[in-house]
């Protein structure tokens, strides 16, 4: 199979075999590593990188695309990150001692 040829049916199939491996397997002492599954032979390999994963399946003569998981997470990678900023714009407080005189909250005195 060539990486052009990879479709949604062997995403899905691939899905399913990873379900059914983590089912018969104890994965514990393999949390986080990368898990290579192959949708045409239905094998699975473990280890600590798409690298070695890749090694190993090399090794085992077979060329056939993988899908990538990280064992224990929803995703294999998320890009970026969320980031909470901090709230920089002037208070009415910072406002009102930098100027010459008082700003009202609009209420006339």
């Amino acid at each position: 199979m060539n990486v052009s040829d990879w479709t949604e049916s062997d995403s899905a199939k691939a899905q399913l075999i990873w379900a059914d491996y983590r089912r018969q397997h104890d994965l514990t002492e393999h949390f986080g590593q990368t898990a290579g599954i192959d949708p045409v032979s239905g094998r699975v390999w473990l280890g600590d990188s798409i690298e070695t994963v890749v090694a190993q399946r090399n090794a085992d003569g077979i060329d056939s695309p993988l899908l990538f998981e990280r064992v224990g997470s929803d995703t294999y990678y998320r890009k970026g990150g969320h980031r909470r900023l901090r709230d920089t714009s002037p208070t009415m407080e910072s406002l009102s001692s930098s100027l010459k005189w008082p700003i009202s909250s609009g209420e006339p005195s």
